[in-house]
Parts: structure tokens; C-alpha cells; sequence
């Protein structure tokens, strides 16, 4: 269940609901594939969720995000590698835990849970920031997540 929540969270990290997802405007921006190959690790997230009218907001920095993460490796086959943290000590990998298409500023993420789509708000050689939106009857929410990237 820990692999499903935090491979959610992902890529944070990221929900365990079917989604509907909006987008902002400047669709067609376009960012360099190969960019996106290599190990990325979460050091920033911030989002918030409303439920029922309740809203609740969050922000963690690298030093919040230790204790629990997932590292994911985007290879160059299009398949992804997670790697699940646990007090800073390596858990479990998931090898060939799923496939990834990016295409323009959308980064899909298939897995058996389905499939997510993130929108790339910026993409470097070493610093990539996704964010999405979820909007479904009474349950919204949106989460933004800064990855660094630790090996190419």
C-alpha cells in the first residue's frame, strides 16, 4: 500500500482516486526529452486540498521529506524505476514500476493504479518542478513537487 501512496505522491507523490485534470494555459511549451533521464529525488512540495468546503495546506523542504520519499529514475526505454525511503534508508525498488511519455509540458506517468499527468512547470539539466490539479465533485486539490536530480 506504501508503494501505491507514495508512487501517487510522486511523480508525489501524488492520490489514490481517479483523476480529472485542467490545465493552465501555455500548453505548448516544449522541453527536452532527454533532460527527464536520470534519478530525481523531491526536495520540495507544496499543495493544498479542499474537501467538503475544508481546506488544508501543505509545504515540505528536503529536511520534512527525509524521513519518507520516493526517488524515481526515468530510463531512457521509457520505463521508470522507484526507489521507496523510509528514515533516510533505502526500502524497496520498484523496477520497471511503469512508463512515462513527455510530451511538450505534459509528463505522463502509466502504472498498473493507471495513469497521471503531470504539467512540467520547468525542466533542467538538474531541477524539474511538476505540478497537478485534481477537481472531482466536492474534492479539489494541487500539489506542486521541485525534484532534483541526483544521477544522470
Amino acid at each position: 500500500m506504501k508503494k501505491i501512496n507514495y508512487f501517487i505522491v510522486l511523480c508525489g507523490l501524488l492520490s489514490l482516486v481517479t483523476f480529472g485534470f485542467t490545465s493552465c494555459s501555455d500548453d505548448d511549451e516544449k522541453f527536452d526529452n532527454s533532460a527527464i533521464i536520470g534519478k530525481w529525488q523531491p526536495v520540495h512540495v507544496e499543495g493544498y486540498e479542499i474537501y467538503d468546503g475544508d481546506k488544508d495546506e501543505w509545504e515540505e523542504d528536503e529536511d520534512d521529506l527525509y524521513s519518507e520519499y520516493s526517488v524515481v529514475k526515468f530510463k531512457k526505454d521509457g520505463s521508470i524505476d522507484i526507489y521507496q525511503y523510509y528514515d533516510g534508508e533505502l526500502d524497496e525498488i520498484y523496477t520497471d514500476a511503469g512508463s512515462f511519455k513527455l510530451d511538450g509540458n505534459k509528463l505522463k506517468i502509466k502504472s498498473e493504479d493507471g495513469v497521471l499527468t503531470y504539467k512540467v512547470l520547468s525542466l533542467t539539466d538538474n531541477k524539474m518542478i511538476l505540478s497537478y490539479e485534481v477537481k472531482v465533485e466536492d474534492y479539489e486539490a494541487y500539489e506542486e513537487t521541485t525534484w532534483r536530480k541526483i544521477e544522470d
